[in-house]
């Protein structure tokens, strides 16, 4: 279905928070889905982490307070290079949000762009630990997870993995098996739904032909990353960091390469999915944990 798109030009000096609240709150009615689409190319990976993550977070708030649940779909659209990629975006969008100093900064053909007057705030986002890497600095990368009800967290996570990897995109995706005594399982999305979902999304993102991707069942602690030896790095969130050294360790033993790690921040200090479970499922201030969803998707069919 047809959704509208906010434009942003330069979210790495300039804060669009008040545009985005303007959309959500003011110039659109029972919609279940924004696209945020990014002009200029972010290069390296701790910008486009801040990134995501402010907009990500900015985008749910505004949601929640606006009245919307966590079906509302949020996608944070980037380095867009192929202009058929571009174009296949612009046949979802029926409406078009963009500041009044940046109108016509993008060619959309028929679709209404909207300007809107707000005032320009500059951004500095925190210095983050790790060093910087470029895009596509990874022939091989890997990323893994459980990916049920697809959420900002995974969004985040799957767009810095596509955005370092230069051919191919390994996917772990937790079986059905491991998460069994999962909190409210029963309303876990099968294997095959969250594997459509983690394509559907990526596919979003990245169009259908800069890099690959390889999608593997995880029924074990490694996942692929314990037997495909040809992997150059594995991209971990900052709730999932202990497994990295796990993993190296275990592909010594095998006499394959150490991976080279890279945390990724999708979430605040203190807001693990361990401690949701026991937590306030009402809270997504800073992100929808899975746990949280299936709660509210639980209570919803009064499970």
């Amino acid at each position: 279905m047809p959704h509208p798109v906010i434009i942003i030009k330069d979210p790495l000096n300039y804060d669009y928070t008040q545009l985005i609240r303007k959309v959500i709150f003011d110039l659109t009615l029972a919609i279940d889905k924004i696209d945020i689409y990014i002009i200029d190319e972010i290069t390296n990976s701790n910008d486009l982490n801040s990134i995501l993550y402010h907009y990500y977070s900015v985008a749910r708030k505004l949601s929640i307070l606006k009245g919307y649940d966590f079906r509302f779909d949020i996608n944070v659209l980037f380095n867009i290079d192929s202009p058929l990629h571009l174009f296949k975006l612009i046949q979802t969008w029926n409406m078009a949000f963009v500041t009044d100093v940046e109108n016509g900064i993008l060619n959309l053909h028929d679709i209404p762009v909207v300007p809107i007057s707000t005032e320009e705030t500059a951004i500095t986002f925190p210095k983050m630990d790790q060093q910087a890497k470029q895009r596509e600095s990874f022939q091989v990368a890997a990323v893994g997870g459980t990916f049920d009800h697809i959420h900002d967290g995974h969004k985040i996570l799957l767009s810095v993995s596509a955005f370092l990897t230069n051919y191919k995109l390994i996917v772990g995706i937790t079986g059905n098996e491991l998460l069994k005594n999962k909190k409210y399982h029963e309303v876990l999305e099968s294997y095959a739904e969250r594997q459509a979902s983690v394509l559907r999304f990526l596919t979003l993102i990245v169009g259908s032909s800069r890099i690959q991707f390889e999608i593997y069942e995880i029924n074990d602690i490694c996942g692929p990353t314990g037997y495909v030896k040809d992997i150059n790095c594995l991209i971990l969130s900052d709730e999932t960091l202990s497994g990295g050294e796990y993993v190296n360790n275990y592909r010594k033993s095998r006499g394959f390469n150490e991976l080279e790690t890279i945390i990724i921040r999708v979430v605040a200090s203190g807001d693990k999915e361990e401690e949701e479970e026991g937590g306030d499922s009402n809270n997504y201030v800073w992100k929808l944990s899975s746990t949280a969803i299936r709660q509210e998707v639980a209570k919803r069919l009064q499970l």
